[in-house]
């Protein structure tokens, strides 16, 4: 089989290497890969299937669509079969269990082979008892396969979690989970800007605050283009990949059409009440118009499974009892998307931002700048590395402390506590970043109440910036440490 290769595959040693062990087995084994939409589960699949398969098979199922029936999905997989089969017409198949059947006969005696069923929620949606049938295809056909693995993708992961991984039917039998986050700041860097030195840091941040980790989205952005130039043509451009997409639909709403099909609206609902900031389970119910059930929160759950949010903590400085948790809308995409595009839609559709200068448009420092804000929070393990303290963090995350009778309020973009320290991390994307910077992290410091447990505590002043530091900023003692966020994108990208 032919297959469209969009760039370069880059990264993902940690995954391959989890499927190699499985594959170094010699046995039938059975792997499940979620993730979010675009995140490049299938493609994944397919690289090491090239690196260590001498069969591939890829079914994948039809993207949800209205009076879309389950005999169109059991076409779409004869055809499929077809394909391999080398048959003139596909086999009118009747059910799932002689779909898989048929599948099963085609697994070659030698060689080994891997088998890919992508985005299996899809393709069972309107077969009740579609994760039964799977099993008892694993059971009876292809686990007797010594040379073969099977592998279960999707993006809707709840559905897989339910159906598959906590299935007491499943119990035991996939061999491997892998739930694939986005590309790492060094991967993002060679997969764009390999051999490009004269993208400067800064713009590839730029770039990045608005895409995140994504590899789809990344494989849209032009090296050769400015920030602005691409994210206006992505984003603000009618036709433009992040802003409309096939059938008129835009990106935001496929995710939320594919991925949650029937109940998009209440995700949906969810996903824009924290586009303007962190939300308690309790503020967002209330936003929203809904009562705490286990629906809902099952909801929460899997938009976290999903990658598109993420529950924290609340943070309680000095090691105190931590109550409580707060949600934050994690993907950069939707955050960027609901913040400036939806805002912005039907200018966009009309062509009206085609000619405009986005560095000119209102708020446009500020909305990169708090997506940068959020890209570093994605990091939090990269700036634990750069400041010596990876494995010694107690709590860490961005902190509010709510304004009182007696104190004031202060929000601090990235507060870290370790046994003996807190870092409290000021956050900057500026192409010069003055001394004004040290003046607003004194009145955070001087504002954030430290209750008695934490007296104990040192407070480090900390910088973490893209951009340029005046020398008045780089050259004083009061910073313990000045982080340059870009540092891993400053080289050319290196090789894929």
């Amino acid at each position: 089989m032919t297959r469209n290769r969009r760039s370069p595959f880059v990264g993902r040693k940690e995954y391959l290497g989890k499927l190699a062990a499985v594959w170094k087995r010699k046995r039938a084994a059975l792997a499940v890969c979620v993730g979010r939409r675009r995140i490049g589960k299938s493609r994944l699949i397919q690289e090491f299937s090239d690196k260590h398969a001498e069969h591939f098979l890829e079914f994948q199922g039809l993207p949800p669509r209205k009076g879309q029936t389950n005999e169109d999905q059991l076409r779409h997989f004869a055809e499929r079969l077809a394909e391999y089969m080398h048959l003139d017409e596909p086999v009118a198949l009747k059910n799932w269990t002689q779909a898989f059947a048929l599948l099963a006969q085609l697994i070659p005696s030698r060689g080994r082979t891997v088998v890919l069923l992508d985005e299996i929620s899809w393709m069972g949606r309107h077969d009740r008892d579609f994760a039964g049938r799977i099993k008892d295809a694993w059971d009876t056909r292809f686990s007797t396969h010594p040379n073969v693995l099977l592998v279960l993708c999707g993006s809707v992961s709840a559905w897989i979690e339910q159906n598959i991984l906590h299935s007491t039917g499943f119990l035991d039998r996939p061999t491997l989970r892998i739930n694939l986050p986005e590309l790492s700041l060094l991967e993002s860097n060679t997969l764009v800007w390999a051999g490009k030195q004269h993208v400067s840091v800064l713009e590839k941040l730029r770039m990045l605050a608005v895409t995140g980790g994504v590899p789809r989205y990344l494989e849209e952005l032009d090296p050769g283009q400015s920030a602005s130039d691409n994210i206006q043509r992505l984003c603000f451009d009618p036709t433009g990949a992040l802003f409309r997409n096939r059938d008129g639909l835009s990106e935001f709403e496929l995710i939320f059409a594919e991925v949650f099909q029937s109940r998009a609206g209440a995700y949906r609902a969810i996903v824009e009440t924290l586009a303007s900031g962190r939300r308690t389970l309790v503020e967002i119910c209330h936003t929203i118009g809904r009562s705490r059930s286990g629906v809902l929160s099952a909801y929460f759950q899997d938009l976290e499974l999903a990658g598109y949010l993420r529950e924290e903590p609340h943070f309680s400085v000095g090691r105190g009892e931590r109550k409580g948790s707060h949600y934050r809308l994690r993907d950069n995409y939707l955050r960027f998307y609901l913040k400036y595009i939806e805002p912005r839609r039907k200018a966009i559709a009309q062509g009206r931002f085609r000619a405009a200068s986005l560095d000119n448009l209102p708020g446009w420092n500020a909305i990169l700048g708090l997506q940068f804000e959020n890209l570093v929070l994605n990091n939090q393990g990269l700036i634990e590395e750069k400041l010596g303290i990876a494995g010694k963090v107690i709590q860490g995350g961005p902190y509010v402390q709510a304004a009182t009778k007696r104190r004031r309020g202060c929000q601090i973009a990235l507060l870290l506590e370790t046994e003996h320290s807190l870092y409290v991390c000021e956050v900057k994307l500026k192409k010069s970043i003055g001394a004004e910077v040290m003046e607003e992290l004194t009145g955070k410091i001087e504002r954030l109440a430290i209750p008695r447990s934490g007296r104990h505590l040192n407070v480090f002043p900390i910088l973490i910036y893209a951009g340029g530091v005046d020398p008045a900023v780089r050259n004083t003692d009061f910073f313990h440490s000045v982080v340059d966020f870009g540092g891993t994108l400053s080289a050319n990208g290196g090789s894929p």
